[in-house]
């Protein structure tokens, strides 16, 4: 599934929404653990689904990343 990432060189995590997660197949759904809090801009929570190991590609570039899943208006 293809995803608009948006860059943000000051973040410290890596979020998708949980409206693009909820239309991963399952197969490629990673269970879900809970995490720290996340917090967003101006100090707001933003509520959180949990967090999991996805494979990302970048062009012909393929790793393993900690992703958390959230209430977010960006995919990801």
């Amino acid at each position: 599934m293809e995803l608009i990432f948006t860059a943000d060189t000051g973040a410290s995590r890596t979020v998708i929404s949980s409206k693009a997660f909820d239309k991963l197949p399952s197969t490629m759904q990673p269970k879900l653990v809970r995490s720290a809090c996340l917090v967003g801009t101006w100090g707001v929570p933003v509520p959180e689904v949990g967090k999991g190991s996805f494979e990302i590609s970048l062009g012909p570039h393929k790793l393993i990343k900690e992703v958390i899943v959230a209430d977010i208006e960006d995919e990801a």
